[in-house]
């Protein structure tokens, strides 16, 4: 039965059954749905990438925005910027999926020059990661840190579980947050 199936046999199984999905927001300049559109059928066939969500994969470029509500339109566009939704089959970080984040940015500047921007949680690690190799100017001590940040949050995980009492939701939360804050 699944009645005392505990949260992570629950994750593992999600996974096992549907795979991983780790999203990854692109924001590219509004304006010319040629280029998105483009953009989106190239990032659609690059290797990891599962599903594209944007205006001109999802509702199409050949139909002009202002026949359709901002209900629908908001969900793709802001003042300026196109929003495209990208699930990818990597895992949140590591080699895959900082270089697929990188690949994504390299595409979405062959089409816009400047203002393009990424975010989600693959984008964000890449990001701290690169900030931590910047300021420590050395490429091992940004691991060395991270290293030490996740032991720190497994051993307060831990203890708990091997003394056999159950870490209420709000104190994983607060571990999990204040460590991950500390990065």
């Amino acid at each position: 039965g699944t009645e005392n199936v505990v949260p992570s046999e629950d994750a593992d199984y999600i996974v096992e059954k549907f795979g991983t999905v780790n999203t990854i927001v692109l924001m590219v300049p509004r304006g010319d749905s040629t280029k998105e559109s483009l953009l989106c059928e190239k990032l659609q066939d690059t290797d990891h990438i599962t599903s594209v969500v944007a205006y001109a994969s999802m509702v199409s470029n050949k139909i002009p925005e202002q026949y359709l509500s901002s209900e629908i339109t908001s969900q793709f566009y802001s003042d300026q910027y196109a929003r495209i939704i990208l699930y990818t089959d990597t895992e949140n970080e590591g080699k895959e999926a900082f270089e697929l984040v990188k690949n994504v940015r390299t595409m979405a500047e062959e089409y816009y020059d400047s203002d393009v921007y990424t975010c989600g949680q693959s984008a964000n690690l890449y990001g701290i990661y690169l900030i931590l190799m910047l300021t420590f100017k050395n490429w091992f001590l940004p691991i060395l840190l991270i290293l030490t940040i996740k032991c720190s949050i497994w051993i307060n995980m831990a203890i708990p579980y091997f003394m056999g009492v159950s870490l209420c939701y709000i104190g994983y939360l607060v571990v999990s947050t204040v460590q991950m804050g500390l990065r």
